[in-house]
């Protein structure tokens, strides 16, 4: 299907076959529910993949297959995120995942630290433990496949130039939650979050910081292929890890809606 929208009270219920999304899987109102099936929001190429719209926290029960597409023209970082509840970097891993990321340097990986040159390739952000003099003292190295990478978990990925078809199956992330977020002085260099897109469809970027007025107006996300960062006001697509900084000293919560979600 290209659209497949529900608005139904008595709800459908997808059984024995395999569905395959190519742009909307929408509920308006209603259930959808996947029994024993195979429901994927498909992605074929750059900036273009499936996605699941649910009006409410409900109105999805069961798995569904996400991917994302994307084809690096240069080595580089990527900035990933996952939209199904309890993916850990072994969700992403080549082989055992066609076209996943390989990882290099921790436990689990593809390559010991020995044999990556002494490189770790997968990186976290936590703000706690930046510095005024050393903000990237918060980069924190990934110590095991069986790290977690949802909800909002933003991820820094090296990884080589080609095609990369990311596909996590499980149930969708489709509640409201809260995340925290902190700045650990006034210094101009501090306050940055790594967060991600948890839902299985667009953040609409505006609603978001609507409902988050402690951070900047924009976003930031690393291009591996213009090897720098971007600050930008567009909508989030399903995936995509970025960056917000915090405007304020101190910590607070910053707010998930699938009411964010377009």
């Amino acid at each position: 299907f290209k659209k497949l929208i529900l608005n139904n009270s008595s709800g459908l219920t997808i059984s024995g076959t395999t569905v395959n999304i190519d742009q909307v899987l929408e509920s308006t109102l209603g259930t959808i529910t996947n029994s024993s099936s195979s429901v994927v929001l498909k992605s074929s190429s750059n900036n273009n993949a499936g996605m699941l719209k649910v009006a409410s926290t409900t109105a999805y029960s069961g798995n569904i297959t996400a991917e994302r597409y994307f084809n690096a023209t240069s080595d580089g970082f990527r900035m990933i995120g996952s939209p199904i509840e309890n993916t850990s970097l072994a969700d992403w891993q080549f082989p055992s995942t066609p076209n996943g990321f390989v990882y290099c340097g921790f436990t689990g990986s593809n390559y010991t630290l020995n044999g990556c040159g002494g490189y770790n390739n997968v990186r976290f952000y936590d703000e706690s433990q930046a510095t005024d003099a050393d903000p990237d003292a918060g980069l924190q190295l990934a110590t095991n496949v069986s790290n977690l990478v949802s909800p909002a978990i933003g991820t820094i990925i090296y990884s080589s130039a080609g095609v990369n078809k990311l596909s996590v199956t499980g149930e969708p992330e489709i509640d409201d939650f809260t995340v925290s977020i902190s700045k650990g002085s006034a210094d101009s260099d501090r306050g940055w979050n790594l967060l991600s897109n948890p839902y299985p469809c667009t953040i609409d970027w505006s609603a978001f910081k609507t409902s988050n007025s402690q951070i900047d107006n924009s976003h930031w996300i690393y291009s591996g292929d213009a090897g720098n960062y971007i600050s930008s006001t567009n909508n989030i697509p399903h995936s995509q890890g970025f960056w917000v900084k915090k405007t304020n000293t101190g910590n607070s919560s910053l707010s998930f809606s699938i009411a964010h979600t377009i």
